[in-house]
């Protein structure tokens, strides 16, 4: 058996009496599952009973974790969506605005969107071609 150890290394019974005095972790974990494997079987099942209905109602119940992000996510999204809207409805009482007050947009507007012209004016429209369409001539 020394054959094996390495030069320096103290003897196995030296390091066995070392092991044995430094002084153990003591896990909270190892405690409590002592404790609750001392427990009568009726008593560990209401235990486990107690411990599965709390993290339902914190996770899963009506006012739980997950529904309570759920509607965190939901309101963020509605606040994103109302900004938006705000920006838009400003928009268009700019718009508005404009329409009831200046006479040259609102001609730019039917000249542009809906071909009007004054009396005695031609208008012409070109028509872009068609894409590999059959009037080319080459």
């Amino acid at each position: 058996m020394d054959s094996l150890r390495r030069r320096g290394d103290p003897p196995l019974e030296k390091q066995r009496t070392d092991e044995a005095k430094r002084p153990r972790l003591s896990n909270p974990f190892t405690s409590l599952w002592k404790g609750f494997r001392r427990l009568r079987p009726r008593a560990r099942v209401i235990v486990v009973l107690l411990l599965v209905g709390s993290v339902y109602l914190y996770v899963g119940g009506d006012d739980g974790f997950y529904v309570q992000w759920r509607f965190s996510r939901q309101i963020a999204r509605y606040e994103r969506e109302n900004a938006a809207l705000a920006g838009r409805n400003a928009e268009m009482r700019e718009q508005v605005a404009r329409l009831q007050s200046d006479t040259t947009y609102i001609e730019r507007i039917a000249r542009e969107r809906y071909g009007m012209a004054r009396p005695g004016e031609r208008v012409y429209r070109i028509v872009p071609p068609a894409e590999g369409g059959k009037g080319d001539a080459r």
